[in-house]
């Protein structure tokens, strides 16, 4: 299982599981689920590549394209950030991790992409006075209790 988390003290999250990814804002009250096919997750491998090479460069303008793109991504045709970004608390923190038995080539590119460069046409949204963090390898059985293993 994939999964990434939108989240502020739990207040947003995006998580995934065998059919794909879940994004969940609760102070938002969306909810909405994606498919993770093969071609996605070769682009979550692509953008750590071109991440690696812009940063040797030390070239700005095409990483806050990647970040741009990935937003895009992210936010999707539902326009999934767009809409979480007004309601959800500040400093809202965006987490990606993974299921921890979750070992698959989907789980290691999301936990690898370059999540730290997400912004939009404004800038990364990391530099925004409200603040945004991205980071990513945390266990998602913190803040999704649906991944948690049953035990009994």
């Amino acid at each position: 299982m994939v999964t990434s988390a939108l989240t502020h003290e739990t207040a947003c999250h995006r998580a995934s599981h065998p059919r794909g990814i879940e994004l969940r804002c609760e102070a938002a009250g969306l909810l909405e689920e994606r498919p993770l096919p093969p071609d996605a997750v070769a682009r979550l491998g692509d953008w750590s590549a071109r991440y690696r090479q812009i940063a040797l460069r030390r070239q700005r303008v095409p990483l806050l394209d990647l970040g741009e793109e990935i937003f895009r991504w992210l936010d999707g045709a539902s326009r999934f950030l767009e809409r979480i970004v007004d309601v959800a608390p500040t400093p809202l923190v965006i987490e990606f991790g993974a299921a921890k038995q979750d070992a698959s080539a989907a789980a290691r590119a999301l936990l690898d992409a370059p999540w730290e460069v997400l912004g939009d046409s404004q800038g990364p949204w990391a530099l925004r006075p409200n603040g945004c963090t991205a980071r990513s390898g945390a266990s998602a059985e913190r803040w999704n209790p649906r991944l948690r293993r049953r035990t009994g």
